[in-house]
C-alpha cells in the first residue's frame, strides 16, 4: 500500500459573487493520525486557525472515506484571503509532522 495525500485549493471568488477573497484548502489526513493533526481539546486546530473572529473555519469529517484499502478523512480549511495564508502555513507544519509519523510508523512495521 502506498501513502495517500490529496489537494484541492480553489479561489471562491470564482465561484460565487457573494464570497469575497475568501479560499477554500481541502486536504486528506489517514484517519489513525487524525487525533494528531486535530490535538488534545482541539488545541492544533485552535492555533491552526488563529485568533478568535478572523473569519477562518475548519472542519474535520467525522465519518472517514475508503479510498481503495485506505481509510482517510476529508479536512477543510475555508476564510479569508488575508488570514488563510498564516492558517495553511500553520496547517503545513502540522501534516509536515503527520507525514514523518507515517514514515516512520511505516518503517518500523517493516523492520
Amino acid at each position: 500500500s502506498y501513502p495517500l495525500c490529496a489537494l484541492a485549493v480553489s479561489d471562491e471568488r470564482r465561484v460565487s459573487t457573494q464570497v469575497h477573497g475568501d479560499y477554500r484548502l481541502e486536504f486528506l489526513i489517514p484517519e489513525e493520525y487524525v487525533g494528531a493533526f486535530i490535538g488534545k481539546k482541539g488545541a492544533n486546530l485552535n492555533q491552526m486557525r488563529g485568533p478568535a473572529g478572523n473569519g477562518v473555519s475548519i472542519n474535520v469529517r467525522d465519518d472517514p472515506i475508503t479510498l481503495g484499502s485506505n481509510k482517510v478523512t476529508l479536512c477543510t480549511l475555508f476564510g479569508p484571503a488575508e488570514e488563510m495564508g498564516n492558517t495553511i502555513e500553520r496547517a503545513a507544519k502540522w501534516l509536515g509532522d503527520i507525514s514523518i509519523r507515517v514514515q516512520m510508523d511505516r518503517e518500523a512495521g517493516q523492520a
